[in-house]
């Protein structure tokens, strides 16, 4: 009889099991749990994250005359929205703030649907809807 948690040995050696007993005991007890884990519980914030992107807009210096005057930018691959974001090339433009730009990450690679897909396709999420300095 075949079953899925075990590898045929050679000989007359019983099968070993791909699991440890430890692997399997962590499995059942995820299977039976009542609520899902607290990192799993805990939504996306995208509203918190624009709120601190809007603040370090200001702080900047590539966009704070934008932002003083949006009105008199010549320039088509800046804009304006009307939530406060500024948009360069239409993505989000994130000032060089390294904690914004990890969180960033952090959101697009802790995304339910994101899926992990490996480093290329993780900056080609990020690079979809933002733009940093040398990203």
């Amino acid at each position: 009889m075949w079953r899925p948690d075990l590898y045929p040995t050679k000989g007359t050696q019983p099968p070993k099991s791909l699991f440890t007993q430890e692997q399997l005991a962590l499995t059942t007890r995820m299977a039976h749990l009542d609520s899902p884990p607290s990192s799993l519980k805990k939504p996306l914030d995208i509203e918190s994250l624009h709120n601190n992107i809007r603040w370090s807009l200001l702080q900047d210096l590539t966009t704070s005359a934008l932002l003083a005057n949006p009105t008199s930018s010549q320039d088509a691959d800046w804009l304006l929205d009307k939530d406060g974001l500024v948009h360069y090339l239409g993505r989000i433009f994130i000032p060089n703030a390294l904690d914004l730009q990890l969180r960033i990450l952090k959101y697009k690679y802790d995304h339910a649907l994101a899926g992990h897909f490996g480093q290329e396709k993780m900056w080609q999420l990020i690079e979809r809807d933002y733009f940093w300095p040398g990203l």
